[in-house]
């Protein structure tokens, strides 16, 4: 983020967005090599929110300031498209660049990713970066390999029926807890890469306070307005520490959501734009 807003770039049609970002973040060493200090790379997957209930995509109803912020300040793509409506198989494509199905990811907690598969977190650490990952959904946890490359990977997950351990998540208030108390272990100068998951917004739609009462009626969009408070809190972190300037912030959505259009009410069955469709910023 800066206090210079650059032009809005639009891709085309159907770009690929999650290929894209990989590429964009790692072509980071060659845009900063050649300066005494590496850039920060800060990932903050965005899972099941549409791109159309943020305020950047034209939803004036959406309490989104600090994704609208990214957007204004930085690029936002206006047509980038997921590689599927579900989060496991779009998570792996994001930390990869390659499509889900080259690994026979095609469902959340089924395929794991391989060992053999190389993520942007481990070319980074081996690039000499610090690698954390804080992820808010069991289905990306440690069992389905998306832990390769971190040296902290914050995946805990207490008080959950391990009957229905499939579903167990963290708000993203305590995914953004864990972050900042990460930050602030790291040494000044020390490069690093910080994968930060918020699962809120995936039903069921449970919004916290105030914007339980604020969106009674749209409790989806509370979810969502409370994972951009959330995001704030760590842009608010690594200010304090004069990070800020030096970090590329990518904020991306794994996938969208139904919310009852073409008879579909959450994701992973149909292919329409509603949950196609993806917000990417950075």
């Amino acid at each position: 983020m800066s206090d210079h807003p650059t032009q809005l770039a639009r891709p085309p049609a159907k770009a690929n967005a999650l290929l894209s970002v990989v590429a964009a973040a790692l072509g980071l060493g060659v845009l900063v090599g050649a300066q005494p200090q590496r850039a920060n790379l800060l990932l903050i997957t965005l899972d099941t929110v549409r791109a159309d209930h943020l305020g950047s995509y034209g939803d004036k109803a959406a309490a989104t300031p600090v994704l609208d912020r990214l957007a204004r300040e930085g690029v936002r793509f206006a047509d980038a498209t997921t590689h599927a409506p579900i989060t496991g198989p779009a998570h792996a494509g994001i930390l990869t660049g390659l499509y889900p199905a080259r690994f026979g990811i095609r469902d959340n907690a089924a395929t794991p990713l391989p060992p053999d598969a190389m993520t942007l977190a481990e070319v980074l650490k081996g690039a000499g970066y610090r690698t954390g990952g804080f992820i808010g959904a069991f289905i990306l946890d440690r069992a389905y390999g998306f832990d390769q490359g971190f040296e902290l990977f914050d995946s805990e997950f207490a008080g959950f029926d391990p009957r229905a351990r499939l579903n167990a998540e963290r708000p993203a208030a305590a995914v953004v807890e864990r972050t900042i108390a990460w930050l602030k272990t790291l040494s000044p100068g020390q490069p690093f890469f910080a994968w930060v998951h918020l699962y809120d917004a995936h039903t069921p739609y449970t919004p916290p306070p105030p914007f339980d009462k604020a969106f009674r009626a749209r409790p989806y969009d509370g979810e969502i307005a409370g994972v951009d408070r959330a995001i704030g809190s760590v842009i608010a972190a690594l200010e304090e520490r004069g990070l800020l300037d030096r970090t590329l912030i990518v904020a991306i959505g794994d996938h969208g959501e139904g919310l009852g259009e073409h008879g579909e009410d959450a994701h992973g069955v149909f292919l329409y734009d509603s949950v196609l469709r993806i917000p990417w910023a950075r």
